[in-house]
């Protein structure tokens, strides 16, 4: 499959299907964690029979923390280290701690979702993430969520090299060029002498 091929793919075929979810009335930490422990910077708002109603991502949870505590990403980082040696504004912390208990995901997650259907092209998939600044999105058939694809599937889809083609088993005939190479002629078999008749057996 070359890389027009691959790029009219439906997306069904690239999507990731055993998803990770939040709902809207979980807490903002709890959403954290989940990022965390999956390895993912993001993750499709469900309701209970699977309808996605929003997305919530890391940018997501930073953005709040930076509105309700102050607290940008790269500071933040060096806020938290420096809590733990004392020379911190360490109440800035304790309320981005606070805040993330307390925080349910419905109150920052991205609403309405952009998704994409189980039939949409990986091209259109790519349309639509470009389009709405977006890293992922949640496939949804029916209304309900079936999978999710991020930017880095997209991409590693695309790079994946293409597959060897395998040879036919095509048979050489036996001459090189014009010149015909034919195969050496078996030597005759050979015949035993007869032994010749004694005169003693002449009577």
């Amino acid at each position: 499959m070359d890389y027009d091929q691959r790029r009219v793919t439906p997306v069904r075929e690239v999507m990731t299907t055993m998803v990770v979810v939040a709902t809207p009335d979980d807490h903002l930490i709890d959403a954290a964690r989940t990022m965390r422990e999956a390895r993912v910077s993001g993750l499709p708002v469900v309701t209970t029979d699977r309808t996605v109603v929003g997305v919530v991502s890391e940018r997501d949870l930073v953005a709040e923390l930076h509105r309700s505590a102050g607290l940008l990403s790269f500071r933040g980082l060096l806020d938290l280290i420096l809590a733990f040696s004392g020379d911190a504004d360490t109440e800035r912390v304790r309320q981005s701690v606070q805040r993330l208990q307390s925080g349910r995901v419905g109150e920052i997650m991205t609403k309405p979702p952009v998704v994409a259907d189980p039939e949409d092209s990986v091209q259109e998939c790519m349309r639509l993430m470009k389009q709405y600044h977006v890293n992922r999105l949640p496939i949804v058939e029916n209304g309900r969520l079936v999978g999710m694809i991020a930017r880095g599937d997209v991409i590693r889809w695309l790079t994946i090299a293409p597959t060897p083609v395998p040879s036919k088993k095509v048979d050489v005939p036996l001459h090189v060029g014009s010149t015909r190479v034919s195969r050496r002629p078996k030597p005759p078999p050979t015949r035993k002498p007869r032994p010749r008749a004694r005169m003693d057996d002449v009577r």
